[in-house]
């Protein structure tokens, strides 16, 4: 029985959430109605309506529970010792983990993922400066100065979308994600190199003068 990762039903909301998390899974948003929640909650119609007033409201509290997930995941992983290529490999599967399972779920994950964009784009948004925030000090730790490495960030929070919105599989939506990856950061690297080359120079130059 599919469930919500971390949320256990020790409650009315916990149930109805996790029910609604498999409805939408099973059916799709278009195609789920709050009777169909209802009924896989073990609920009435008005003991559901008690706590969410409608369907959008019942997804937006879903989209809650699955960004707190991710938030939690992308801290764990900037964690993760290593060089620019593995940390970044590491925070932007994190990020994206929840499209992944959305992918490998349901026939109806790009569907949900589209949902989730539309009816949670303030909360989306919120995650996603933070994530920002979080990928230029990684890149700054690699030696790119900070003006370069948040610039380097939004990119890559730009990108992450269409990385994954076409792809028909998990390990499709991965492996497109991993490479853009390495090879953004072996860019990044490059710049950083050829920056600690000049400064040296820049160093002598001022030495003669």
């Amino acid at each position: 029985m599919w469930t919500i990762p971390g949320l256990t039903e020790t409650g009315a909301q916990a149930r109805i959430l996790n029910a609604a998390f498999r409805c939408f899974a099973r059916y799709g948003y278009a195609r789920t109605g709050m009777t169909d929640i209802a009924k896989e909650a073990g609920l009435s119609r008005t003991a559901l309506y008690k706590h969410y007033p409608g369907l959008e409201d019942v997804f937006r509290a879903l989209s809650q529970r699955v960004n707190q997930g991710v938030r939690q995941a992308v801290i764990e992983a900037a964690a993760t010792k290593g060089d620019l290529t593995t940390r970044l490999q590491a925070v932007v599967a994190a990020r994206v983990s929840w499209a992944f399972e959305a992918i490998n779920l349901s026939e109806h994950g790009h569907e949900l993922i589209d949902a989730k964009n539309t009816l949670c784009g303030k909360a989306g948004a919120d995650t996603e400066v933070q994530f920002r925030k979080l990928l230029a000090a990684i890149v700054t730790a690699s030696g790119a100065s900070p003006a370069p490495a948040m610039s380097a960030a939004t990119v890559i929070v730009k990108c992450i979308p269409g990385l994954v919105v076409d792809q028909t599989s998990e390990q499709a939506a991965r492996e497109q994600v991993a490479q853009f990856v390495r090879t953004f950061a072996a860019g990044i690297e490059a710049q950083n190199r050829t920056q600690g080359a000049a400064r040296p120079a820049r160093s002598r130059n001022r030495s003669r003068a």
